[in-house]
């Protein structure tokens, strides 16, 4: 097992850790990644298609809710469209997420929510790639919840189109709990206890990270 894949299976068992705090995770949080083999894995950055230092194939891929590619988002299909970086095919992100394609590699979807706070959509796989009209196109792939070390990625086998459905719309509705007062938690936008919470009336989306860690957070 090489170095790329080892690393990448450990960044989807930090992913998951994180998710026992929240649904929605702090940009900053993301960005600072977590140590491993005497390394720092960042699970987000500077750019949309990001490509950790050492790595090949890009580790994930975000959306802003105010960025400027309107393709990005979830299809009524359930399927991710993503677009290119630029508007050149060639440009090393969008050849990084050509490699991801071709081999099959699975990517983290940061989608933002609010105030940069993200939710992740994981594991996915590019299942089509159009450079001459400068996107791709991901789903959900349960397959590869199986974080084996003993084989590659293209040894897997993919899931069914009603299986990766059915997969997508269970990560919407752990979103639409999050967001209902499931978790005793604080508003991000003013820091104050929210007093209906409990209630499940409230629609504010909010976090169950401590405080300190949202401070200064943005991307």
């Amino acid at each position: 097992m090489d170095w790329e894949t080892e690393a990448r299976i450990a960044a989807f068992r930090h992913l998951s850790n994180l998710e026992q705090f929240d649904t929605l995770i702090p940009g900053r949080v993301l960005a600072e990644g977590f140590s491993w083999q005497g390394r720092t894995i960042t699970l987000k950055g500077q750019t949309g298609i990001w490509t950790p230092k050492g790595f090949s194939c890009p580790i994930s891929i975000t959306s802003r809710a105010s960025g400027p590619y309107d393709l990005d988002g979830i299809e009524p299909d359930l399927t991710i469209i993503y677009a290119y970086r630029g508007t050149d095919p060639n440009q090393r992100d969008n050849r990084n997420l050509r490699l991801a394609y071709e081999t099959r590699t699975p990517l983290i979807f940061f989608k933002e929510v609010l105030n940069h706070l993200y939710q992740p959509i994981w594991p996915i796989r590019i299942i089509e790639d159009h450079p001459d009209r400068l996107f791709v196109k991901a789903s959900m792939e349960p397959a590869y919840r199986d974080l084996s070390l003993h084989r590659s990625w293209g040894d897997y086998q993919v899931s069914s189109e009603e299986v990766r459905r059915y997969e997508m719309v269970e990560t919407d509705t752990a979103c639409t709990r999050a967001d209902s007062g499931r978790w005793s938690s604080m508003h991000i936008v003013s820091g104050a206890p929210c007093a209906t919470c409990d209630t499940g009336s409230c629609s504010m989306p909010r976090t169950s990270f401590p405080m300190q860690m949202m401070q200064g957070f943005r991307r």
